[in-house]
């Protein structure tokens, strides 16, 4: 599906001519988003596809100058279902299947099969697109080190996470802010700054204090795509009439108890072998978001 997806938009993109039936079936669609809509919706022509992308590889040394696409966000379109924990429904986990879990993963690894097969057949096609590092070490065929070959990870730290948290801070109008006069962003955004831990004492046997964002940051993996749903499911709070007028301590018990019950948090349990997929093998490194870029090479 893919590959016929970027085969079609490329010779689009290009200026060629495209099989007259296919070209009725997408009816004559030339984004991506839509291209790939219509093979979706056209799902009983599959035995049509082979002979297609057959058509579009005999013809590939038609495009004689450089095509660019850029693909980007494509693990946001499961996001629904996603969120939504198909996979935990008890009809799925008694046969073991992961549903959810199975279509996210396929899908990106079905991006890295097609770039890699189209930029071999024509150099010219440079496709740029983005998957997450969870599903690319699903991916289990002998082809992965030529994948990999061809490119970049991209590594999140703890800076490059608060800095993503900040940015949707700031897209906040200010009079949602809970405290807009706060020194910090995460001050305006919360209406205070650190947190005393509930049972962690210091040598003083005072409660030990961290950054809010800290406290944040602790419960998930660090991945930006866990820091975003946090950040809207406290956006949810925080802009609530009643939350403005909380005394301080009060506050910090809401947010403490919207983080440790976020859907982030919960989604990313290790304890549901239902995500073992999602899982780093090596807990002591940060799985980044949008991992792999796939970049031609001339």
């Amino acid at each position: 599906m893919e590959t016929l997806t970027l085969w079609t938009l490329t010779f689009k993109i290009y200026g060629l001519d495209i099989n007259p039936d296919l070209e009725k079936m997408i009816h004559k669609a030339s984004k991506l988003s839509s291209i790939f809509s219509e093979l979706l919706s056209n799902r009983d022509k599959i035995p049509l596809f082979p002979r297609w992308i057959n058509e579009f590889v005999d013809r590939a040394s038609e495009i004689k100058s450089g095509v660019s696409i850029f693909v980007d966000d494509v693990d946001q379109a499961f996001e629904t279902i996603m969120i939504n924990n198909h996979h935990y429904n008890s009809f799925y986990l008694e046969d073991q299947s992961k549903p959810a879990v199975e279509i996210w993963v396929n899908g990106q690894n079905a991006l890295f099969s097609s770039i890699y097969s189209i930029h071999r057949q024509n150099r010219h096609v440079k496709i740029f697109a983005t998957v997450r590092t969870e599903a690319f070490h699903c991916l289990k065929v002998a082809l992965k080190p030529n994948y990999l070959h061809h490119s970049v990870v991209l590594h999140y730290d703890k800076w490059n996470i608060e800095e993503i948290f900040n940015k949707n801070i700031q897209l906040i109008p200010k009079e949602k802010l809970a405290k807009p006069e706060g020194k910090t962003w995460i001050e305006k955004f919360l209406g205070f700054e650190e947190m005393p831990h509930r049972f962690a004492k210091d040598h003083l046997g005072n409660p030990r204090i961290e950054t809010s964002f800290n406290f944040i940051f602790r419960h998930t993996y660090g991945r930006p795509r866990e820091i975003v749903q946090m950040g809207s499911s406290l956006h949810n709070l925080v802009t609530q009439p009643h939350y403005k007028s909380l005394k301080l301590y009060n506050k910090i018990e809401e947010v403490r108890a919207n983080v440790t019950i976020s859907p982030a948090n919960c989604s990313i349990n290790t304890r549901n072998k239902s995500y073992r997929v999602l899982i780093p093998m090596n807990s002591t490194f940060f799985i980044p978001y949008r991992a792999t870029l796939f970049r031609g090479k001339n």
